[in-house]
């Protein structure tokens, strides 16, 4: 990853950008830095998620930042008059030493949400973000059958240099159930995998092996979701 740029793995769900995390933590060799890019109210320092700010700082300074935590946590339960300005100051000093870290981090691997690179990183005036995004070889997106066709656009539009990776299924359902007689729906609703599929001049590996959960036991929640 060092020579070939910045690598960007992402997934619509916070779910699937943590199971990469925990799986790049059980096979990186070599010294390349991983950096799990979480929002603020992502943060936890009595659990951090793989290669976040927490799970990223020594043993020393993520035991300091859980006493605070705790504490404030303790200052919740208690309904404690101070409450909000504690989880001000808190949050103060937890955005200024994120921003701190994320200044003098040079990274070779970044995981974040498809949301987090589109609708925030790119907002931010912060160096880290701008020079980082800007070094973006290959983009590799889990879960890609989740993945709108409008926001694969908007990738592309991003990162117009780099190489795209699908993971996916394009026999799920797709991200939203469109209407393809309203002009619109269909690129909202419809997933990039399949659009992506259809194209036909792009490689494609395909699993031999693929172990699925049971129909009885998840048609309830695809008649919840759908």
């Amino acid at each position: 990853a060092a020579v070939g740029g910045v690598q960007l793995l992402i997934a619509v769900q916070n779910v699937a950008v943590d199971n990469i995390g925990t799986a790049l933590k059980t096979f990186r060799k070599g010294g390349a830095e991983v950096y799990n890019v979480k929002s603020m109210s992502k943060l936890d320092p009595h659990a951090p998620a793989p290669f976040d700010f927490f799970d990223n700082m020594d043993d020393a300074s993520r035991k300091r930042w859980r006493m605070m935590k705790s504490q404030l946590d303790e200052m919740k339960k208690r309904n404690d008059r101070k409450y909000k300005t504690a989880a001000d100051d808190y949050e103060k000093e937890l955005t200024r030493a994120k921003a701190e870290y994320e200044k003098l981090k040079q990274v070779d691997i970044v995981l974040a949400t498809v949301e987090m690179i589109l609708c925030k990183l790119f907002v931010k005036k912060s160096n880290f973000y701008q020079q980082t995004l800007m070094r973006v070889s290959r983009i590799i997106i889990d879960e890609a059958s989740l993945l709108t066709e409008a926001a694969l656009f908007c990738l592309i539009r991003r990162f117009p240099q780099a190489q795209f990776v699908f993971i996916g299924d394009d026999k799920q359902l797709p991200p939203f159930m469109y209407d393809p007689r309203i002009l619109g729906h269909e690129l909202a609703g419809r997933s990039a995998l399949s659009v992506v599929m259809k194209n036909g001049n792009i490689p494609v590996i395909s699993l031999e092996e693929v172990y699925r959960a049971p129909p009885s036991l998840v048609e309830p929640y695809n008649r919840l979701s759908y």
